[in-house]
């Protein structure tokens, strides 16, 4: 079995899984790589021909995936309106404005270029990590993680991922598991073993 961690930052779980023995692949963006624990391999998932790539993976006969996604929630948390005055300043905007809404989940109307571009690599990682998912599903254990009132948890392609699997919704606080922090994440799954979180 290989374990696979799709937009695995710091690599945490992919390093803790191989200190007990799996076999892990992580991947990242070459940019988003700080404090690596694991090695990574640089894969762009907002760009078609890289999902492509992964995509090939699905057909490797023989291996049977456990998949970890925690796709960037930048775009789609509820707090852009409180981003720092370096974030804005990186951003070149002068202020932040909510990017998605409940009723506008896959991007608000009216964004400005900047805004737009935002939305649109994030959407494409989000449709290509369900495209993956829904290609490894039928022989995988899956987990998508975001926080709890992230906006993706609605976008087109996650709510056609969760509605063509049935996944189960787990909620659970970090600070529960050695987070720092009272915040709380859901995971979305394909196998009940999860619930015990």
């Amino acid at each position: 079995m290989i374990c696979l961690e799709l937009c695995a930052g710091c690599a945490r779980l992919s390093n803790t899984l191989r200190a007990r023995g799996f076999s892990t692949i992580a991947v990242d963006h070459s940019k988003n790589r700080p404090g690596v624990l694991h090695p990574t391999i640089s894969v762009d998932l907002a760009s078609e021909e890289s999902a492509q790539k992964k995509l090939a993976l699905s057909y490797e006969p023989g291996v049977v995936f456990c998949v970890h996604a925690a796709p960037p929630f930048g775009t789609s948390a509820r707090s852009n309106h409180r981003r720092s005055r370096k974030a804005i300043q990186r951003l070149g905007v002068l202020s932040v404005k909510a990017l998605r809404s409940k009723r506008h989940p896959n991007g608000v109307p009216g964004l400005d270029d900047i805004c737009k571009k935002r939305i649109w690599s994030a959407n494409n990682i989000y449709k290509h990590i369900s495209l993956i998912l829904e290609k490894l599903g039928a022989r995988c254990i899956f987990t998508l993680e975001n926080p709890k009132r992230s906006h993706m948890w609605n976008t087109a392609f996650v709510k056609k991922l969760i509605s063509d699997f049935s996944l189960i919704p787990v909620d659970l606080q970090q600070c529960m598991w050695g987070g720092e922090c009272d915040k709380w994440t859901r995971f979305y799954c394909n196998h009940d073993a999860f619930c015990a979180l």
